[in-house]
């Protein structure tokens, strides 16, 4: 975000003007463009000074950018801090990537969206999967099973092995997985792309996780044994 500063306003008032600025949530990050950068910056871009001759007049105006944290990077966000900004007096102008800004909401909730609907497949595939898996290794374990009930083994005491079973192969499969991918992003650079790593905890969450999905798929496979 660009603000551009009034031309009355004095370099020592500017400097007052960035400490109110950072007090504002969401600012992270604060930069001062002076007229003689700005100068510089547009002969970059043209190729060419514009201002020869105006070394003493430049009307280019001063502005700070701004960085934002990344939970402020959403267009109700930036329109709260826009018109928090627009209120500090010696402001001419706030200028951001709306549309930018918009499009990239939109984009992140078809991704989001996309995501949920094969995160939800995913799951029920693996629950369908581990559920047969285990009711296959039950029937094959039938007549077993008759002779331990018949002998007062519970039923809960019959389930518990594919139950653990079940949260094994779900805990285990996904800290796998986990492990092949950091694995890989240790030893692979990727410039044009950054890539967003869990922490630690969230990695242990989505394993423990698995581990729940394993254990209701256990019980899929064995419900007909609780019965």
């Amino acid at each position: 975000m660009h603000v551009y500063l009034s031309e009355s306003l004095t370099d020592s008032s500017a400097a007052l003007l960035s400490s109110e600025l950072t007090d504002i949530d969401g600012i992270n990050a604060i930069q001062l463009v002076s007229k003689e950068m700005a100068r510089r910056e547009l002969a970059t871009l043209v190729g060419t000074d514009l201002l020869i001759g105006y070394d003493n007049n430049n009307p280019l105006p001063r502005s700070y950018i701004l960085g934002f944290e990344p939970g402020y990077l959403t267009v109700s966000k930036m329109e709260e801090i826009e018109s928090e900004i627009i209120g500090i007096p010696n402001i001419d102008k706030v200028e951001y990537s709306r549309q930018w800004l918009q499009k990239a909401e939109f984009t992140r909730s078809i991704v989001l969206k996309i995501g949920l609907l094969l995160g939800g497949l995913i799951i029920l595939t693996t629950l369908i999967t581990f559920g047969n898996s285990i009711r296959l290794m039950t029937r094959a374990r039938a007549v077993g099973f008759t002779q331990m009930r018949l002998l007062g083994a519970g039923r809960m005491f019959l389930a518990m092995p594919f139950l653990l079973e079940g949260f094994l192969m779900g805990s285990v499969s996904a800290g796998l997985g986990w492990g092949t991918i950091i694995y890989f992003y240790n030893r692979i650079a990727f410039r044009q792309l950054e890539i967003v790593m869990p922490s630690f905890e969230e990695i242990v969450l989505f394993c423990l996780a698995m581990g729940a999905l394993g254990i209701l798929s256990g019980f899929v496979g064995v419900r007909k044994l609780l019965k």
